[in-house]
């Protein structure tokens, strides 16, 4: 039984549903008023308000209610009763409060009374049924699915409307073809609202899948290509063996027996304690993020792109093991869109970045027609993902900082430097505030804000890295990965894995660890004409600035072979008393020789000399 809950009853949840099911979606009514609200052009309205009209960088809520501005009142009541939908079943009792004042907020943007005393808006109409962790940043996105969904279903007639809700797989089937189903945690709380019984309270697409992964023998890529309307067939058919097995249809995949077959022993919980006690406290959260985090690693080991995966990790609530395997174009696009609505924001430090450009400052800007230098008050990137952090305080921010030991951490953080520990950040047990230098007003760090910084440990001001900074930031290194998928072993006769490692081998006798050549300057690579732009267009150059030019020491990398040649002086020097006579001169091979496509230049650099001795090509 699908509908069961261990740990507390959700029968007025489901009460509450159906009634939307039944004024809104078999009628036109609403759940809050007479009047009709959910209907075809009000759909259609709101549509032109919040799809057709994009609004970004200031946070779910006031980003809707800009929209909404110009819209009829029935829009606004409607904007209110769908994010009343929404909110039935995300299990996140610490914002039921919040959750009841926004809707409240929305239908009173229309400026007719919210009734009062409504069942409807009890605690326990929000008590939720499953977690969906950090994903409920997808609020925008869910919306614009719910209006798409609406509106597909309001234009059909009221017989296929009536068929559609009587059966599950039908349903399910419509639903399928409106855009982002198969992507939105919303859908899959809308099935489980109109169909209890045989849709799970499971609202993340990675979790559902996981599921699937460990009660069948299914491979994992036909796992990620079945459809969501797949996945909960599957689930079923898991349940109902499930209730065999047990002899009982009290089962919760949250709960044991059933939470202990799927679930990773580090797995965070979703649905809180086990069924035993309801006063029992939760399990640990070892999934938990650092707040304040710094890749660094030597050039080219994909920190920059690695922030992709560490970002979403920490907005979605999963681990990087997930992120991993739901892989990269999914990632970026998920990054991308969470870029768009300001959840994520990136910015890169460097000697002229200041307090004013990431806190806030006096900026000059041109007013009017005229075009007079008037004077405003400027928020920087920090303080405006600081404040939509604040103020959605149930999902997760993240602040990237590109290259941030080559910004004056002193000058750019001032005063804030403190405010991102932990334990200062607001919620924490020790949270402190400080009065802003421009607009003197109070401000702290919203402890679900995240900040992920890039270092290059080859750039000279590392040494630089304020001691403040190290101190609040835990630090993962990121180093070379020569048998990197990317990188193939045969590239026309080069092994390009063990080129790369006899050259890092060779860079850490010469000089040191954090002075290597990352793997992405060798991934891609897939014949002589790309390997010899790589090296002459990114390796010798970086070669070039680690040895300050010393070319002996590059050739002894290359391992002799042929890139760098040993020249004679000019005839008028050889006989001047000033010329050193154990001095060598080097110069770089011409750009048009042959050797640089030669296979056997790049095979020198790994295979064993004359003397049958190798480099060692191990780690250190």
């Amino acid at each position: 039984m699908s509908r069961y809950h261990p740990i507390r009853s959700i029968k007025l949840m489901l009460d509450v549903a159906q009634h939307w099911k039944e004024v809104a979606l078999l009628s036109d009514g609403a759940v809050f008023a007479q009047e009709p609200v959910w209907t075809l052009p009000h759909l259609q309205e709101c549509k032109k308000y919040v799809i057709d009209n994009p609004i970004v960088g200031e946070g779910f809520i006031k980003n809707l209610e800009k929209r909404l501005v110009p819209s009829k009142p029935e829009v606004k009541q409607l904007a209110a009763e769908m994010l009343w939908v929404w909110s039935l079943c995300p299990d996140d009792k610490p914002y039921i409060s919040t959750k009841q004042q926004r809707i409240r907020h929305f239908w009173e943007l229309s400026e007719v009374p919210f009734p009062k005393d409504s069942r409807l808006m009890e605690d326990e109409v929000f008590a939720g049924a499953g977690s969906i962790g950090q994903g409920i940043t997808a609020r925008d996105n869910d919306l614009k699915f719910f209006i798409r969904m609406m509106i597909a279903f309001k234009d059909l007639d009221e017989p296929k409307r009536v068929e559609l809700l009587s059966n599950v797989w039908k349903f399910g089937e419509w639903l399928e073809d409106i855009e982002g189903c198969n992507q939105r945690p919303l859908r899959n709380m809308i099935m489980f609202l109109l169909f209890p019984d045989d849709i799970e309270h499971i609202w993340t697409g990675t979790h559902r899948r996981e599921i699937v992964r460990k009660f069948t023998e299914k491979p994992n890529a036909e796992i990620n290509k079945m459809s969501a309307l797949e996945i909960d067939k599957t689930l079923l058919e898991i349940r109902r063996e499930a209730e065999k097995e047990y002899g009982t249809k009290e089962l919760d995949f949250y709960h044991s027996p059933l939470k202990e077959l799927w679930r990773d022993s580090n797995s965070k919980p979703e649905n809180g304690p086990e069924p035993d006690s309801d006063d029992q406290q939760p399990e640990a959260d070892t999934m938990k993020h650092p707040l304040n985090q710094i890749l660094f690693g030597p050039p080219g080991t994909g920190k920059t792109w690695n922030t992709v995966n560490y970002a979403l990790a920490i907005v979605e609530g999963k681990t990087l093991e997930e992120i991993e395997r739901e892989g990269r174009e999914s990632a970026k696009g998920r990054f991308d869109e969470l870029k768009e609505q300001g959840q994520i924001a990136m910015v890169t430090f460097h000697q002229n970045f200041a307090y004013e450009d990431f806190i806030e400052g006096i900026r000059p800007v041109l007013s009017g027609a005229s075009k007079n230098v008037e004077y405003e008050l400027s928020p920087g990137v920090f303080k405006q993902i600081a404040d939509r952090a604040a103020e959605n305080a149930d999902q997760n921010y993240v602040l990237i900082i590109d290259e941030i030991n080559r910004g004056n951490i002193a000058k750019i953080f001032g005063e804030l430097i403190t405010l991102i520990e932990p334990s200062k950040r607001i919620g924490g047990d020790d949270r402190a505030t400080v009065t802003l230098s421009y607009s003197k007003e109070p401000f702290g760090v919203p402890d679900n804000l995240y900040l992920i910084g890039t270092m290059n440990t080859a750039d000279r001001s590392i040494a630089l890295l304020d001691t403040a900074l190290r101190r609040r930031f835990e630090f993962v290194e990121m180093m070379p990965n020569p048998n990197h998928d990317g990188i193939r072993e045969d590239v026309e006769g080069v092994n390009c894995r063990q080129l790369l490692a006899t050259m890092n081998g060779l860079i850490r006798r010469l000089f040191d660890r954090e002075h290597q050549i990352g793997h992405t300057y060798l991934i891609g690579v897939e014949n002589l004409d790309e390997l010899e732009e790589a090296f002459k267009t990114k390796i010798i150059p970086l070669l070039q600035e680690y040895f300050y030019d010393n070319y002996e020491k590059i050739d002894l990398v290359l391992n002799g072979n042929g890139f760098i040649k040993k020249v004679s002086p000019e005839n008028a020097l050889s006989e001047s008393d000033l010329m050193d006579e154990d001095r060598s001169i080097y110069e770089l091979l011409a750009g048009d020789d042959g050797k640089w496509k030669a296979s056997e230049s790049y095979r020198k650099i790994y295979e064993r000399d004359e003397r049958g001795e190798s480099e060692n090509t191990e780690q250190d």
